[in-house]
């Protein structure tokens, strides 16, 4: 999941601090691609998901056995702060921002496709077997001369 922020405040900065989610039913979030973006005054960051840079809002991963159409809603809450100026280039810290909230709502769209042990057991016989019937179908396949 991507994001997008806006500052509205025409002279502060917003620094964000932190951000939780909801408890996710059959799945396991990951908070690790959110960058934390300073944002400047009249300002919006926007960052779609990318999960070959692994960088985004969220990232999210099914359990193998979540049922397809399952939905996970909840609810992301960002805290930050504020500052007179980019606290990198010498801002200073004003107080905290009132934390903000956002929906969300994440569907199981197919199923994970993991072999079952015993499919992948008949496989490997099935395998092993081709090359001994290649070789003993000259012996054992031949029909009886009429």
């Amino acid at each position: 999941m991507g994001y997008s922020i806006t500052n509205q405040d025409s002279t502060d900065w917003l620094v964000t601090t932190n951000l939780t989610a909801g408890s996710f039913a059959d799945g396991t979030p990951d908070a690790s691609p959110f960058d934390f973006p300073v944002v400047a005054p009249l300002t919006t960051v926007t960052l779609p998901y990318d999960p070959l840079t692994d960088t985004g809002l969220f990232a999210l991963t099914w359990d193998a056995n979540a049922p397809v159409g399952f939905t996970n809603t909840g609810d992301f809450t960002l805290s930050a702060e504020w500052w007179t100026g980019n606290p990198s280039s010498g801002g200073s810290f004003i107080q905290n921002a009132v934390d903000e909230t956002a929906a969300y709502s994440a569907t199981v769209s197919s199923p994970s496709p993991v072999p079952e042990p015993s499919s992948f057991l008949l496989l490997i016989t099935a395998m092993m077997l081709v090359p001994w019937w290649k070789v003993h179908r000259g012996i054992c396949g031949r029909r009886p001369a009429a």
